[in-house]
């Protein structure tokens, strides 16, 4: 997998800095890097898991799907966006980054080196 792994910025306090990743499922692999890659920097990564296919969601589990992503979102002190090198962003992604710029956190952005679809 090649990703570049976006610089964070500290945190004020003397913790580590903890980063929710967010991104198009299509992307989970390059989430999955990325978090390994931050992980071994010493950041605390956030990040949604998908344990059902986008087919099989229902208004109900989007729904709380949403409600946990801007939980993370409060948790982390910045988020990540995993994307491609053309910068897809689904819906719920680009919601999302307007929720942590609407709660005053840093947006970063991880590029995955793949042409959206290939993921």
């Amino acid at each position: 997998m090649n990703t570049l792994t976006p610089a964070v910025q500290p945190p004020t306090e003397n913790r580590p800095i903890v980063v929710a990743l967010c991104g198009d499922p299509r992307f989970y692999d390059y989430m999955l890097d990325a978090a390994g890659g931050l992980s071994a920097k010493g950041v605390i990564v956030l990040m949604p898991h998908f344990v059902i296919s986008p087919d099989q969601h229902t208004n109900t589990v989007t729904a709380r799907s949403e409600e946990l992503n801007r939980h993370r979102i409060d948790m982390a002190d910045q988020i990540v966006v995993v994307t491609d090198t053309v910068l897809h962003c689904n819906l719920a992604t680009r919601h999302e980054v307007r929720y942590a710029i609407g709660q005053g956190k840093g947006v970063n952005w991880s590029v995955c080196l793949a042409p959206t679809g290939a993921a």
